[in-house]
């Protein structure tokens, strides 16, 4: 079984290595793409890379990747797995305070988590 694992931080998180080594402990073949990019090129280039590798079974898309999901879903038939490991808005309204609880940005952040 071949499955992409994509994610828009590095991919020596923790949490990602921990999935990535246990799917290939199990004997998946694990292809990996992290790109911390930014504005549109990141979408341009995760759509060649899914094009490269169009044999693969599954996509995993890594936290945090919550905008790569309907893109993902958009460009690729394949079964899609998120690991949503924590809320977006949770991480940057509360935890970091990035905006007020009730600015745009939170809602923002919450309509995407939605």
């Amino acid at each position: 079984m071949k499955i992409l694992y994509i994610g828009l931080s590095r991919g020596d998180f923790a949490r990602s290595r921990a999935h990535i080594d246990g799917l290939r402990f199990a004997g998946a073949e694990v292809v990996e793409f992290f790109d911390k990019s930014t504005g549109f090129s990141k979408f341009t280039n995760f759509r060649r890379f899914l094009k490269e590798h169009k044999d693969a079974s599954v996509i995993v898309v890594g936290n945090p990747g919550d905008i790569l999901v309907p893109f993902v879903k958009m460009v690729s038939q394949k079964p899609l797995v998120f690991d949503a490991g924590w809320s977006l808005y949770e991480a940057e309204v509360i935890s970091r305070r990035y905006g007020n609880i009730f600015s745009f940005t939170a809602l923002k952040f919450w309509c995407i988590d939605f």
